[in-house]
C-alpha cells in the first residue's frame, strides 16, 4: 500500500517522542512491503540534506522561537496558498492509497482539511497530544494580553484586524477526525470529552505512553510499579525511597516489567495493527471491524512509579514540567507537601548516577 505521512517535524528535527516515532513506524512500515513518503515542514532542511521519499516543503504557522506578528500580515495567506499547493502536488505524483497524519503543531489545519476533502474515508490520525483540542498558534498569540500597557493598546487594534482576517477566512475549519487512532485511552477520553474527536476513534498503543494518566492503563501495581494516588506525595517520597534502598527488587519488578513491554507494547506487535488497519479499509472508507485493542488493566487516574530493569546505575527520574530540576533534589519538597502536583515520577535505568538520596525526615 502507498502512504503518506503528514507530520509537522521528522527528524533531524524533533520535539520529542511524538516526532521521533513517526520515522520508526515509518521504517518498519516500508520493511513489511509498504511504500511510504513523508510531507513534513521545511524547518532544519538544509541540515538534513536530500532524503528520498521526505518532502520537506510546507510552511510553518510561525518561527519556532518565537511569534512574529507582522509574518501573519505579510506572509499567512500566501503561505497556506503554497503549502496546499504543495500538498495537493504530492498528492497528484504521488497518489497514495492512505494518508497518516502524525502531527500538526505549527503547521495549518487546512492541510488536513484538504485531504478530507480530497481523499474522504481515507484520512488517519495518529494522536499523541491534544493538538484537536488546542488553539492554534495563531489564535493563542492574539488572544493574549501584551506585556506592556501601551503594547497591548497597539495590540488590541490588531487584534480585532487579525481575528477579522481569520473568520474572513474561516478559519480554523472544522475537521472530522472520522478515523482516528490515540496512543492511550487516557488521550482519547480527553479528545473525547473535548468534542473534537469521535467516539468511534481507536487506542493503540505504539509504544509505551508517558501521559500520567496512560501509565495507570497497563502498569500493574506492585508487581512491576507502584500506582500512587494524586497528592499523596508523601507516599509518593517513601516509595521512591523504598525503591532506592531495594535493588534487588528493582531488578525483580524491572524484569517483570520488562517481560510485559515486551510481549505486550512491542512495536512488531503494535505496527502489525496498523497494517491491519491500512489494509481492512471497507469500502465505504471507515476502520475494519474487530480492529480493538485488548483491553490491558484499568483505566487508573493515579500517578505511577515505573520500574524498568536497570543496566548499571539507578536514576529516578520525572516527566513533565520540571525536567530542569533533578528529581532527588525536589523529593524533600514532595515529603513536605510543597508545591504538589500530582505526581508523575517513575523509576527507570540510566546512566547519570544522581546524588545520595534524601533521608526522610
Amino acid at each position: 500500500m502507498k502512504l503518506l505521512f503528514l507530520t509537522s517535524a521528522y527528524p533531524p528535527f524533533h520535539l520529542g517522542g511524538y516526532e521521533l516515532s513517526c520515522p520508526q513506524t515509518a521504517t518498519r512500515l516500508k520493511s513489511g512491503g509498504h511504500e511510504v513518503r513523508i510531507l513534513t515542514s521545511r524547518s532544519h532542511r538544509s541540515v538534513a540534506g536530500r532524503e528520498e521519499g521526505v518532502y520537506r516543503s510546507l510552511w510553518p504557522q510561525a518561527d519556532l522561537y518565537y511569534y512574529r506578528p507582522l509574518d501573519f500580515f505579510l506572509h499567512r495567506r500566501s503561505r497556506e496558498r503554497a503549502n496546499l499547493e504543495g500538498l495537493a502536488r504530492v498528492l497528484q505524483e504521488y497518489s497514495p492509497q492512505l494518508v497518516m497524519v502524525w502531527g500538526m503543531w505549527n503547521l495549518s489545519i487546512r492541510l488536513p482539511e484538504l485531504l478530507e476533502r480530497r481523499m474522504p474515508g481515507r484520512v488517519v490520525y495518529y494522536l499523541a497530544s491534544y493538538w484537536p483540542a488546542d488553539q492554534d498558534l495563531h489564535t493563542q498569540y492574539w488572544q493574549s494580553p501584551a506585556r506592556r500597557w501601551w503594547t497591548e493598546l497597539l495590540k488590541k487594534s490588531l487584534r480585532m484586524i487579525a481575528f477579522r482576517q481569520l473568520r474572513s477566512d474561516g478559519y480554523p475549519p472544522r475537521l472530522r477526525f472520522e478515523r482516528s487512532i490515540c496512543c492511550s485511552r487516557f488521550v482519547r477520553s480527553r479528545l473525547v470529552a473535548s468534542g473534537k474527536v469521535p467516539e468511534s476513534a481507536q487506542v493503540i498503543y505504539l509504544s509505551i505512553p508517558t501521559d500520567l494518566g496512560g501509565i495507570g492503563e497497563w502498569l500493574e501495581d506492585e508487581n512491576w510499579g507502584f500506582l500512587i494516588e494524586p497528592f499523596r506525595t508523601h507516599l509518593l517520597a517513601n516509595r521512591i525511597q523504598w525503591l532506592w534502598g531495594n535493588p534487588s527488587e528493582v531488578r525483580r519488578m524491572g524484569a517483570k516489567g520488562r517481560e510485559f513491554v515486551g510481549q505486550t507494547l512491542n512495536k512488531k506487535l503494535h505496527l502489525t495493527k496498523l497494517s491491519e488497519i491500512f489494509s481492512g479499509l471497507r469500502a465505504d472508507g471507515g476502520l475494519p471491524d474487530g480492529i480493538r485493542l485488548q483491553r490491558i488493566g484499568g483505566y487508573l487516574s493515579r500517578s505511577a512509579l515505573l520500574c524498568s530493569e536497570p543496566s548499571g546505575d539507578r536514576v529516578v527520574s520525572a516527566p513533565g514540567p520540571s525536567q530542569d530540576h533533578h528529581p532527588l533534589q525536589r523529593l524533600q519538597s514532595l515529603r513536605d507537601g510543597r508545591g504538589a502536583t500530582p505526581a508523575q515520577c517513575r523509576f527507570t535505568s540510566g546512566s547519570d548516577r544522581p546524588p545520595d538520596p534524601v533521608t526522610p525526615a
